[in-house]
């Protein structure tokens, strides 16, 4: 299909121009970021292996290997955090100019997070994001196609380990999470997967 969507989900550590340049050769045109936070200190508490400015850099890295379908993860509601610190990474995220933002909460407490998803739906809205999904925002034409076939039974395909399948129809399926395990099945024939009918 020309109109297909290959998305690639990768942590800012692993993206350097090399790796960026591979993705963009073999026709991965989605590229999902998880960032979590653009501050020091969340990471540090999510136990994050990047910084807040190799978050920033591999975006730009990305954008520079010409991919401009990109999507970040944000988490809000860390101990870490506040409502300044919560607007510091929507800033952040604004400024950068992507197209697509996943966002969720760490943790589920009164108040703070509902004041937090409000202000963030208001703020998004106001800088050209739909709320077109439950945790999702993209810019017009920048709807994860991905996202947004669970809503609608559509068939999609998980490649890597815990990577989630449905057939369209009743088969749900996922690869088992251990890396070594699922390289060992693959090198052996054997396809590391589970499935369920729903």
């Amino acid at each position: 299909s020309r109109d297909i969507e290959i998305t690639l989900e990768a942590n800012p550590d692993d993206l350097d121009q090399k790796f960026l340049k591979g993705v963009a050769e073999i026709g991965i045109n989605r590229l999902s970021i998880g960032i979590q936070s653009f501050h020091d200190e969340d990471l540090r508490l999510m136990n994050r292996a990047h910084s807040s400015s190799q978050a920033e850099s591999s975006v730009k890295r990305a954008q520079d290997a010409g991919i401009q379908n990109i999507s970040i993860d944000l988490i809000y509601g860390a101990p870490t955090s506040n409502f300044e610190i919560w607007k510091q990474n929507l800033d952040k995220a604004i400024a950068l100019e992507v197209p697509h933002i996943s966002s969720y909460a760490l943790t589920i407490e009164p108040r703070t997070v509902l004041e937090n998803w409000i202000t963030m739906v208001d703020f998004l809205k106001d800088n050209g994001f739909d709320h077109y999904e439950i945790s999702n925002f993209g810019k017009p034409d920048f709807y994860s196609k991905h996202n947004t076939s669970y809503w609608k039974y559509k068939p999609y395909l998980g490649i890597g380990p815990s990577a989630h399948s449905y057939d369209g129809g009743q088969i749900r399926a996922w690869n088992i999470a251990n890396n070594s395990l699922y390289i060992k099945d693959l090198l052996q024939g054997k396809l590391p997967i589970e499935k369920e009918i729903l």
